[in-house]
This record gives C-alpha cells, sequence and structure tokens, in this order.
C-alpha cells in the first residue's frame, strides 16, 4: 500500500495527537497502519461477496446522519474541518449497490491481482525489525481507543479516496474485520 489506508489511520492519530498535545512521527504511524491494513487486505480478499447477502448489507448501513454523527465523535473538534458539503454523496446506499455490482463480477481477478502489490506479514516485520520501528499501536503509545476509532472512521479522512476500508464497509464486514484486527494489534 502507497499513501492508502494506512496513511489515513496515520493521518487520524495525528489528529488526535495534536489535540491531546502528543506526536509521533508520521513513518512510525505509517508502518504500523501497514500491518493493520495488510491484514485487512488479507481477510477481506478471503471473503467471497457472492454469498453476502447484499440486500441485508445495504439495509443495515447507518443512515447519514447517524453516521455523521459517529464520525462527529470520532474526529471530535477536527470533524469540522474534514466535512465537505459534497460528503454526503460519497454515502449513499446506490453508490454502494453499485460496488456490489462490480464486485462481484470482478472478484476472482482483484483476489489474483492485488496479493501482487502486497508485502507478505513476515516481510513486513521483517523489515521493521530491521529498522527498529514499532509493530504495535502500543509500542508506539498510540491508545486503544484511537485505533478503535481509526478503523472504524479513518477511512473519512480523504472520502474521495477509495481504500481497502470503504470496500470493507460496502461489504459490510469493516466493524467485524476491525475488531479482529484491534484484538490481534492489542493482545
Amino acid at each position: 500500500p502507497v499513501s492508502g489506508a494506512e496513511h489515513e489511520l496515520a493521518h487520524f492519530w495525528e489528529i488526535r495527537g495534536l489535540a491531546h498535545g502528543r506526536m509521533f512521527y508520521h513513518g512510525d504511524k505509517v508502518a504500523i497502519g501497514t500491518i493493520l491494513m495488510t491484514e485487512m487486505y488479507q481477510q477481506v480478499l478471503a471473503l467471497k461477496p457472492e454469498n453476502l447477502d447484499w440486500e441485508k448489507v445495504y439495509a443495515e448501513r447507518l443512515p447519514v446522519a447517524e453516521y455523521k454523527e459517529m464520525l462527529q465523535r470520532d474526529f471530535a473538534e477536527a470533524w469540522e474541518a474534514l466535512y465537505s458539503p459534497n460528503w454526503e454523496d460519497t454515502k449513499t446506499q446506490e453508490l454502494a449497490r453499485r460496488t456490489g455490482e462490480l464486485v462481484i463480477p470482478n472478484w476472482d481477478r482483484i483476489q489474483k491481482e492485488v496479493p501482487k502489490s502486497l508485502l507478505p506479514m513476515d516481510a513486513i516485520r521483517e523489515y521493521l525489525s530491521a529498522l527498529g520501528l514499532c509493530q504495535n499501536p502500543q509500542e508506539l503509545g498510540i491508545e486503544a481507543e484511537w485505533v478503535e476509532a481509526s478503523l472504524r472512521s479513518g477511512r473519512e479522512m480523504k472520502p474521495h479516496r477509495y481504500t481497502i476500508m470503504d470496500l470493507a464497509a460496502e461489504m459490510g464486514c469493516l466493524d467485524s474485520i476491525s475488531r479482529g484486527i484491534l484484538e490481534k494489534a492489542l493482545g
């Protein structure tokens, strides 16, 4: 991943850090974000979208107003700076429905091509270890609540950029995958 979901997590943690007077190097946060998002890629790519109940996925989406309230809580004072008038256009059920229509017939190709751009988790950890970088959020001092909120809402850092977190959200599995990633990352 390059400038994708791992950067959205890093920027989310930066916003939280600024609000609490805690600063971290951007590269350190991206390294941890890369581990978390590589795990998300692996789990999303293991899914079979043709087995998903897409109508249930659409029906269970939070209404835009409730989703916006959640984002306001997660981003706190930074939400006003991030919010744009056309943001709500990217959250429609119809847009999510079209994603499903595009994903299902192309899933085999997605499963084949996307992993070619990902390093294996062992290699990522080996490189980070060789560089002396942290491999989990606690080592860096990122609070569990920040990690949880970033996995839930970090994709809104750059809503015009489509990442693995957006795909997971539109497939209705962002929350469940995020919970597993959070448990694994925080021990």
